[in-house]
């Protein structure tokens, strides 16, 4: 009998143990550095990210770096969305993983609309050579205008240029530019 209740003494410790290593220790940390950057959406504007403070919409929210089995990920403090047109920041909501799509060198960051059919939106990382004569942003650009039939001078203009009504046209009306 005191058999039995050491045995499920051990079963019970064992457990509580498990249960609060796997509480207790979150996903893996990345250097928060490496989110480090703007990333923007022509629908949606612009999010910055430096060493732990992401600035969007007007707001500051802190934020860490982890990975997980998916991938890499930057982990707001809070609920921070795109839905709209625009990006969301809700205090004291449940914050949703915002997905990079490469754990060294993220070039983009994925953030959801959670309303019920709610789609992603990409925000893609400027080079930082725009301006600069070798411009991989201003090459692609360069090759938008040509294969759409507009004057290729690497400029994608003001909001009413004709390069940017160009890429507000449906994805399946335009060509490829590589």
């Amino acid at each position: 009998m005191n058999v039995s209740k050491a045995v499920g003494a051990i079963v019970v410790t064992v457990v509580l143990a498990a249960w609060a290593y796997i509480a207790l220790t979150g996903e893996p940390r990345l250097p928060i550095n490496i989110a480090n950057g703007a990333y923007s959406n022509r629908c949606c504007g612009t999010v910055i990210f430096a060493n732990g403070v992401m600035t969007v919409a007007d707001q500051r929210v802190s934020y860490v770096v982890e990975e997980d089995k998916v991938g890499p990920y930057v982990l707001p403090k809070e609920y921070v969305g795109a839905s709209n047109g625009r990006v969301i920041v809700r205090s004291g909501s449940f914050p949703l993983k915002l997905r990079l799509d490469d754990p060294a060198h993220p070039q983009q960051v994925e953030l959801v609309d959670d309303a019920p059919g709610g789609k992603a939106y990409f925000f893609v990382r400027g080079d930082g050579l725009v301006g600069r004569g070798k411009s991989a942003t201003l090459d692609a650009v360069e090759a938008f205008q040509r294969r759409n039939g507009l004057k290729p001078d690497r400029d994608l203009g003001g909001a009413r240029s004709l390069t940017r009504q160009r890429l507000a046209l449906p994805v399946a009306m335009l060509v490829r530019a590589g």
